[in-house]
């Protein structure tokens, strides 16, 4: 939980730096053509894109692991998640987006969709997790399958441009906001599990257990 604590605000700058300097990068290229994509713009600007991917997968990396930290989900597979997603984010840097080097151009496009399907992954599962403690943890896993499909559906129509490259990035903080920086992402408190799991708390602090109910 300390580390949660200490983690979160940490994630919440992050995002706003992401996301200003996200908006920034977008205007070198027009964010509706081909020619305005991310990778492309980094063509020109490799140092540029540089920093936005790296300000993109530490921003992620933040508010993925203060979700679960402090709801006090330990599990290893969104570790390995993070570590896929970290590796695709590199694989993107690494290898330049020109068609004319194929085997580049295909790295590049698999690390894409490593990072951004990886994320993805982690966030919508931890929504799947807590989705019995609260009805929002619905609503906001189906807004993230939302994002994640138009994003989809807009790549294989107009391919690749800035709009909807960063269509799940924005999802992604939109979410971190709604979970991380609110209360809606604390975890449940014991009391309240043990009412569940146990039976009921009575006035004066002590537990009832349930009546047995008759098949």
């Amino acid at each position: 939980m300390k580390k949660s604590t200490a983690l979160r605000p940490i994630g919440i700058v992050l995002m706003g730096i992401s996301c200003i300097y996200t908006i920034w990068y977008m205007q070198l290229g027009d964010i509706f053509e081909n020619s305005g994509a991310l990778s492309t713009i980094g063509l020109a600007h490799p140092v540029l894109f540089a920093i936005w991917g790296v300000l993109a997968q530490a921003a992620m990396l933040a508010g993925i692991c203060t979700m679960y930290m402090r709801a006090g989900i330990h599990k290893n597979f969104y570790k390995v998640l993070l570590t896929m997603s970290t590796l695709g984010m590199g694989m993107t840097l690494l290898f330049p987006f020109d068609y004319d080097m194929r085997p580049y151009y295909f790295l590049h496009c698999t690390g894409a969709f490593l990072f951004t399907g990886a994320n993805g992954c982690a966030i919508l599962i931890y929504y799947l997790l807590r989705r019995k403690e609260r009805p929002a943890f619905w609503a906001l896993f189906g807004c993230g399958c939302a994002v994640l499909a138009a994003s989809l559906i807009l790549l294989l129509i107009t391919k690749e441009t800035a709009f909807n490259e960063t269509l799940p990035l924005f999802g992604a903080f939109v979410l971190f906001t709604a979970t991380n920086a609110t209360k809606l992402g604390a975890p449940k408190t014991k009391a309240a599990n043990a009412g569940t799991k146990e039976g009921t708390i009575s006035h004066d602090g002590t537990k009832r257990k349930e009546p047995a109910r008759r098949a």
